[in-house]
């Protein structure tokens, strides 16, 4: 027993030491055999360790020698592939989840090859609130730097301030695409613009003017084909659609989601001006609050004019020669108007779109000043009018080959609806729509059985026909099928 300070605790107490236990006196032979094993042991360890470290060096001398394909394709076809990895419709959001910020995370090299891609940095969709707007103009600015002197599509939503400063100006040269829903005070800086737009070929507007309105401050773009100014909304929804409600171009909702509360938007005065400011625009999609008159206007390029509001008086200022498409949503459609419209453009019109709310005749004057019209859709609140007017002798809009006919109030349509389609199917049509806004509280809203045999056989001669009905819609068979939710299949 030993005493003294115990090495583990400190104490003073008795202890017993057992550290030199195993060095006790034992027999030298079994040491000596104990010893040669352990020494055994190490070398065939170290044997070990050294056939390892040769395989090592073999396996690395073998990697060395391998060539990797990816490795060998030139970095201008990179680039190329890289570029085709941004999304169709070309508006990036930055994301370190897609390209091009998931690109230059990989290695070195691609890294490298992404940031001198001009074309990955050439187009930018952000948004920003009032608290972010230092960063945002900082990645903006440092995003625009690696495009160089590539051209620029911007889409900007939120706060920012800063547009109407030295911001625009500096990249207004590499501008072909433009899209703002930004604050009315970036909206007064826009309208004193008085810089040239030399390559901007479409520029969106989203939001509410009651005066300043920005969009003179682009009348300086020799090369603008489409221009788009609507109500502002910031749920966005991607599709590759070019009609817009509440969206920018490719963005859009269905005609029943709009919200006209409160909204103010371009004067007839105000887009009579622009047409006159860009004789070569293209298209053009607006929401009309007034019927205010202007002088008589000619747009001698203009392909597509889609109207919301009080939009059918503005016709009787316009003559559109090469107008293909018109879609005129007003209930209260001035269809004297737009009779006098077709006769003066002489348009070789293809799609026409617009209500109908008297007896037919109106309507059948219209058609009949466009026979060219392929494409028809109406909104109806009397079915047996409009399929008078479909129907009748001489043939109205011969060529028609799809419609979409939309009926305001429930009412029993089925047969005349039925009679027609099979009526027109023989001179040609080939795509029917159906949708049915309103319906009793009880009850179906499917045609009868004859009406759908009618119609199923239709479908088996090689017509496309849908009918549609709040959640439901019917393309065939004899039951609905409920639609897809948001977010479902696509």
């Amino acid at each position: 027993m030993d005493t003294g300070a115990c090495p583990m605790c400190g104490g003073g107490h008795a202890y017993r030491d057992t550290s030199q236990a195993s060095l006790l006196p034992a027999d030298p032979a079994q040491l000596r055999a104990s010893l040669e094993e352990v020494q055994a042991a190490i070398l065939r360890q170290q044997a070990l360790i050294s056939e390892l470290h040769r395989k090592q060096q073999e396996l690395e001398q073998r990697l060395a020698l391998v060539v990797y394909p990816v490795f060998t394709v030139p970095n201008e076809i990179i680039s190329r592939i890289f570029v085709d990895c941004l999304p169709s419709h070309g508006r990036v959001c930055p994301s370190y989840r897609t390209a091009p910020l998931l690109l230059a995370q990989i290695c070195r090299l691609w890294r490298d090859i992404a940031l001198e891609t001009c074309e990955l940095w050439s187009s930018v969709n952000l948004t920003s609130k009032p608290d972010q707007a230092d960063i945002t103009q900082s990645l903006l600015e440092s995003w625009l730097s690696r495009g160089k002197e590539h051209q620029l599509s911007l889409t900007l939503r939120g706060d920012f301030q800063f547009l109407g400063s030295a911001f625009i100006p500096t990249i207004a040269h590499r501008l072909w695409r433009l899209e703002l829903s930004v604050e009315w005070t970036s909206h007064m800086k826009l309208a004193k613009n008085h810089i040239s737009f030399p390559n901007l070929r479409q520029f969106a507007l989203l939001g509410i003017f009651s005066e300043n309105h920005p969009i003179p401050g682009f009348y300086n773009a020799p090369l603008l084909c489409e221009l788009h100014n609507l109500p502002g909304s910031l749920n966005i929804r991607k599709t590759e659609s070019a009609i817009v409600t509440s969206g920018f171009p490719d963005e859009t909702r269905p005609l029943s989601t709009v919200d006209n509360t409160d909204i103010r938007n371009i004067t007839s005065a105000t887009l009579l001006s622009i047409l006159q400011q860009f004789p070569q625009l293209l298209h053009v999609v607006a929401q009309l609050d007034d019927t205010s008159s202007g002088p008589a206007t000619i747009a001698p390029s203009l392909q597509s004019f889609i109207l919301y509001g009080y939009c059918s008086n503005i016709l009787e200022f316009l003559t559109l020669p090469a107008l293909r498409r018109l879609d005129i949503d007003e209930r209260d459609t001035d269809h004297r108007s737009c009779l006098e419209f077709f006769k003066r453009s002489a348009c070789p019109l293809d799609h026409l779109a617009m209500y109908l709310r008297d007896d037919g005749d109106a309507l059948a004057a219209c058609l009949d000043a466009v026979p060219t019209v392929t494409s028809l859709r109406i909104i109806a609140d009397d079915t047996s009018s409009f399929a008078r007017v479909l129907t009748a002798t001489p043939l109205l809009v011969p060529r028609l080959a799809t419609l979409v006919l939309h009926i305001a109030t429930f009412e029993n349509y089925h047969l005349q609806t039925v009679d027609l389609l099979c009526r027109r199917f023989t001179q040609g049509l080939a795509s029917a729509e159906v949708e049915q806004f309103r319906v009793f509280k009880h009850g179906g809203w499917l045609p009868p059985d004859d009406c759908l045999a009618k119609l199923n056989g239709l479908i088996s001669g090689g017509m496309n026909v849908k009918l549609w009905c709040d959640e439901e819609y019917w393309n065939g068979g004899g039951s609905a099928q409920q639609i897809e939710p948001e977010g479902g299949t696509y």
